[in-house]
């Protein structure tokens, strides 16, 4: 069977990230640059390439972007292309390495992939970083507990 992305949003504290959920809706994402939010809003609409080609023309003008970087990196998932996508968050994470979101979609990232040791540990980081990420503390706790 074939899994399908969606891009809905999940709230925390006063930014909200996208997370892959399987068929719910939520509320839409805050990003603080219109630009970056446009993208976000382009892939939550599928149109994963158009937000691509935006991400693209944005960081060319700042770099240093951390949530760029992030929808950037979004942007190669629904082509499962894995490494595409870690190395955009590791990017976003080298402008600013307590960016929480970051993390947690790495380890979605991971998850996905079948590297679960990765993902465990990109998601503990996840709620280091920020502790009142609940998000990436139940999917720390699924994976990492026993079955």
């Amino acid at each position: 069977m074939k899994r399908r992305f969606f891009f809905p949003y999940i709230l925390i504290g006063l930014m909200a990230f996208p997370q892959f959920v399987l068929g719910e809706e939520a509320e839409p994402a805050l990003f603080s640059d219109p630009e970056v939010q446009s993208a976000a809003q382009l892939l939550e609409k599928g149109d994963w390439a158009g937000a691509r080609r935006k991400m693209e023309r944005y960081l060319d003008f700042h770099k240093k972007s951390s949530e760029a970087w992030l929808v950037f990196g979004q942007t190669y998932l629904p082509q499962k292309k894995f490494k595409k996508a870690v190395r955009r968050f590791r990017k976003a994470l080298k402008h600013n390495a307590s960016y929480a979101p970051a993390y947690y979609w790495l380890g979605k990232t991971y998850e996905e992939w079948g590297k679960v040791d990765e993902a465990v540990n990109e998601y503990q980081a996840a709620f280091r970083a920020d502790p009142k990420m609940e998000a990436a503390r139940e999917s720390w706790k699924r994976l990492a507990s026993p079955d």
